[in-house]
């Protein structure tokens, strides 16, 4: 069982991981998406702001994972798949094809191993175990060294395109009170987290690392946490409940501006 304080660490990462952050982040030349997907615009109009929207997205998870500890990773080599951006348009969404300085993909993952980064990148492989796989046996001599793989279900981030563009769309308003937990200012490792149906638990991990921070929308993809009552998910006895999703405190101030 993974106990808190091996979570309350930071990863590390070098030059390469940084180098190339640089290159498939910062370095993405264009984006690639089906006609169906530029609803009324053209793609020339939606290329720089989606590019801008991608970028924001890439750097705010990484940042994240930066500042949380995968315990898993010291003896084992993680594929960690963090974001999977998608069009919305009129409720359809659309898988979008980024284009960088240094390679092309439909999706972004890092890999880690003894709690540091090794490197971030960007695929279009259906087969992302397979894809982890392969890049470990180019860059590894010890061939046993275990692999896990990691697919949260907030890796996949839509991106409405008319919120994209600055149309303003109706929406149904959230409000904090039909919420079923109760919403937090942060959701830090470590802190209580009351839900009206599980009751009250211990947060365990957060996508934006140790502090629990909300993103630039005033949520979070996902909190984990442990309610002390073992539950069977997916035909495993799971110790915790992961909730996707999460409203923090910032996102209603925000509303009220």
């Amino acid at each position: 069982m993974i106990k808190l304080i091996d979570l309350l660490k930071e990863l590390s990462f070098g030059s390469h991981y940084t180098s190339r952050k640089e290159n498939r982040v910062m370095g993405i030349k264009k984006v690639i998406v089906s006609k169906e997907a530029l609803g009324d615009f053209t793609l020339n109009q939606i290329q720089e702001p989606l590019i801008k929207e991608i970028q924001n997205i890439v750097l705010t998870k990484l940042k994240g994972i930066e500042a949380q500890d995968v315990p898993a990773s010291k003896s084992s080599i993680i594929g960690y798949k963090f974001l999977i951006p998608v069009l919305e348009v009129n409720g359809k969404k659309y898988p979008i094809t980024i284009v960088s300085d240094k390679g092309t993909g439909t999706y972004y993952y890092v890999i880690i191993y003894q709690n540091f980064i090794r490197t971030i990148v960007l695929s279009t492989s259906e087969d992302f175990t397979q894809d982890v796989i392969k890049h470990s046996e180019r860059k590894e001599t010890d061939k046993n060294i275990p692999i896990h793989i990691f697919e949260p279900e907030g890796a996949k981030y839509s991106i409405n395109l008319n919120r994209l563009m600055g149309i303003k769309t109706e929406t149904k308003k959230v409000l904090e009170k039909d919420l079923p937990y109760k919403v937090r200012t942060d959701y830090r490792i470590g802190a209580n987290f009351e839900h009206n149906t599980y009751g009250t638990g211990k947060i365990v991990a957060t996508s934006s690392g140790n502090t629990g921070k909300a993103n630039q929308r005033g949520m979070l993809d996902w909190i984990e946490v442990n309610f002390g009552k073992p539950h069977f998910s997916g035909g495993k006895l799971q110790n915790t409940r992961k909730i996707t999703g999460v409203y923090a405190k910032p996102y209603f101030e925000y509303q009220n501006i």
